[in-house]
C-alpha cells in the first residue's frame, strides 16, 4: 500500500488552490480534461495572488493538474468506441 504524499506547509495554500481548481475542471468525451489557464488566471486575480509569483503558480497548477490526470487515466478507463 502506498503512503501519501507529505505536502509542506509552504505548498499547502496552493495544493489548496489545486483542488479548488479542479472544480472547474472540464469534462470531455472520454472524461476529466485539464484546468482551463483562464480559470487558473480568473483565481489569481480574485485571490490576490502577486504577479510575482503568477508563473510559478501557473507552473505548480499544471503539474499538479497532470499528475492527476495521469492516475485518473490509469484508474478510469474510456468507453470503447463501437
Amino acid at each position: 500500500m502506498q503512503s501519501k504524499p507529505e505536502v509542506l506547509d509552504e505548498a499547502t495554500a496552493w495544493y489548496e488552490a489545486f483542488y479548488y481548481l479542479s472544480a472547474s475542471r472540464p469534462m470531455g468525451f472520454d472524461g476529466a480534461l485539464p484546468i482551463p489557464l483562464t480559470e487558473v488566471d480568473a483565481y489569481c486575480r480574485l485571490t490576490d495572488v502577486a504577479p510575482a509569483d503568477r508563473p510559478a503558480f501557473l507552473r505548480v497548477i499544471r503539474q499538479l493538474d497532470k499528475g492527476f490526470l495521469e492516475l485518473r487515466n490509469r484508474v478510469v478507463k474510456p468507453i470503447a468506441q463501437p
